[in-house]
């Protein structure tokens, strides 16, 4: 193997990571590309001028090169390292070509690409990896051979995916990593729960027979060509993820914080704290009480100015104590279901929205501990000390 081009040495832009991605992503399609040879052209001009969907074979693989050639500097800036895309364009325009020849090319273009790119940067090395990774996930799947599910949604294989965006999390916009590590473990769990062929002999489960049936299968490949291509929105910045949501999903968001805080607000009412808090608020009252029944207006006065202060609570004290609260309990919580609705909408599956195991699936991707333990916490310093918040 000939040794890859000198790593650039000017750091990448700050959305390097995800042109890097995207830079993978396109790599990857190139180079599983179905086929370079054009049908012949039609004798007369057809009706309706083409989408990218519908140009010719020779086109899209032209425009992929393309794309290649303009992300590579946004990821490799010194150009006198840059590998180089000359060749490349050269093999996909002369159709003749043995597509083994054009293979090799790409090949050698990864090869240098991931070699140089890492060495420079992991993050942007990471990235790109992941770009071609997360792209041949969907490629490589095929309907007519059920078994490329079972590989491309093996166990070990996307565990290493959810974790390469575990560690880019911050790189690409926020909620974009997670949107796509939920729906990688529910596609996994739809592999898994529709097997390919039998189980060994004695065990229960046989063949399922959504493979059987061609039309079944082709939606399923559709879904999954559809649910990837969002994917790659997300991740690249090419679409941005609260775009996703509709307003019915902010009421929704809106409704399920206000649940969330009353279930908090019970939890802290419950726990030693809580419950001291409690106890005294009931002692001052039973003691306000009583003074107001057997003691004159200046004992009165004067016992719940002292009762007030001796657990150190006075209006200015209470409003900036309750503003801190607030502040930050908000952000995290309404962060947590903001990005419970981007997962939820970012999600194209074959099985029902609602289904129980999707459900539990997304619930886990989501972390509302570290926004609960902003809630919990800043009550208990409404509490504890409450006239240390500045207003």
């Amino acid at each position: 193997m000939t040794a890859p081009p000198d790593p650039p040495s000017t750091p990448p832009s700050d959305n390097g990571p995800r042109k890097a991605f995207a830079l993978g992503w396109h790599v990857a399609e190139l180079y599983h590309f179905e086929s370079f040879a054009d049908p012949k052209p039609p004798d007369v001009p057809p009706p309706t001028l083409p989408g990218m969907s519908t140009l010719s074979q020779l086109a899209r693989a032209s425009v992929l090169v393309e794309q290649i050639n303009l992300e590579l500097p946004a990821v490799w800036t010194p150009p006198e390292t840059r590998p180089g895309t000359d060749e490349l364009a050269a093999l996909v325009a002369n159709v003749s070509t043995s597509s083994d020849t054009l293979k090799w090319q790409i090949y050698k273009l990864h090869v240098a690409l991931l070699e140089g790119l890492t060495a420079q940067d992991y993050r942007i090395g990471k990235a790109y990896g992941l770009g071609r990774a997360l792209a041949e996930t969907i490629l490589l799947c095929d309907c007519a051979q059920p078994a490329t599910y079972v590989d491309q949604f093996g166990q070990f294989r996307i565990q290493t995916i959810l974790n390469w965006l575990s560690h880019l999390k911050t790189e690409f916009a926020e909620h974009a990593a997670l949107a796509v590590q939920s729906g990688l473990e529910v596609w996994t769990g739809w592999v898994t729960k529709h097997p390919v062929s039998a189980s060994p002999a004695g065990a229960k489960k046989a063949a399922d027979p959504v493979w059987a049936n061609q039309a079944e299968a082709a939606r399923v490949q559709a879904l999954l060509k559809k649910q990837g291509e969002l994917w790659r929105s997300l991740l690249s910045g090419e679409r941005a993820p609260k775009d996703l949501l509709q307003v019915d999903d902010y009421i929704k968001a809106t409704e399920a914080m206000a649940n969330r805080v009353s279930q908090l607000s019970w939890q802290f009412l419950r726990s030693p704290l809580g419950a001291a808090l409690a106890l005294v608020s009931v002692a001052a009252v039973l003691a306000l009480a009583f003074l107001l029944f057997f003691g004159g207006q200046s004992q009165i006065t004067s016992a719940l100015v002292a009762a007030l202060g001796s657990v150190g609570i006075t209006v200015s004290a209470v409003g900036a104590s309750v503003q801190k609260a607030m502040s930050q309990a908000e952000k995290p919580l309404w962060d947590a279901e903001v990005g419970a609705a981007v997962v939820n909408a970012a999600l194209i599956t074959p099985e029902p929205a609602g289904s129980a195991r999707i459900g539990r699936t997304l619930l886990k991707s989501i972390d509302f501990h570290a926004a609960e333990q902003a809630v919990l916490g800043a009550a208990a310093g409404l509490v504890t000390h409450p006239g240390g918040a500045k207003a």
